[in-house]
């Protein structure tokens, strides 16, 4: 998903309906929630915080979250 940038209009769809290389049929709102589960962040990111996060903000997140769960 080179080039790829998420934004908040895009938190509820599926990733495998924006992504058509990815079978994931989590949103990406879900799949963020499961990520700071996974990496046990004291603090996950509520709703409300994810729908007021600035676009930049967002997408640099989900991109190191992305980026952790790699390794």
């Amino acid at each position: 998903m080179s080039g790829f940038k998420l934004t908040k209009e895009l938190l509820d769809k599926r990733i495998c309906d924006v992504d058509t290389n990815s079978s994931n049929t989590e949103t990406y709102r879900e799949f963020i929630h499961k990520a700071e589960k996974h990496l046990g962040l004291s603090t996950p990111t509520t709703d409300e915080m994810l729908d007021k996060a600035i676009d930049t903000d967002l997408n640099r997140y989900f991109k190191d979250l992305s980026g952790a769960l790699d390794k």
